[in-house]
């Protein structure tokens, strides 16, 4: 988590990671962004608003908007890619994370990702007239 308070890898500055494998944790270590290749960015520059302006927010990223917002979404993306394997660290991570978005990959997932919620809104709805 952020050293700033956020509960995810920041951008405002240092982070502390655990790596956890077979049920054991390492000693934290401190991550910034410039290990992703990204620079510090004030927390008012990534402040998300209501539900519906962060869904917006999350579209424009998907959609190619380069911006701060984008960079701490490929952060915590290329720590994921790392801790599932799919990269050998953080700053491949992150230009993984940055061609599956380029790409229209992640907004063709969180399209699909709608599309079954709302077909189980509708089914759970139906099933219970």
């Amino acid at each position: 988590h952020g050293i700033d308070g956020m509960d995810e890898i920041s951008i405002t500055g240092k982070s502390l990671i655990w790596e956890v494998n077979q049920y054991e944790a390492s000693s934290p270590y401190q991550v910034s962004p410039q290990d992703f290749g990204f620079k510090e960015t004030s927390l008012a520059e990534i402040r998300g608003g209501t539900p519906e302006e962060n869904a917006e927010m999350l579209r424009c990223i998907l959609g190619g908007d380069r911006s701060p917002r984008r960079d701490v979404v490929v952060m915590n993306a290329a720590a994921a890619l790392v801790a599932g394997d799919r990269a050998s660290d953080l700053r491949e991570g992150a230009r993984l994370a940055e061609k599956v978005i380029d790409s229209g990959q992640a907004s063709e997932k969180l399209d699909g990702l709608v599309r079954l919620s709302q077909s189980l809104k509708e089914e759970t709805l139906n099933t219970n007239i």
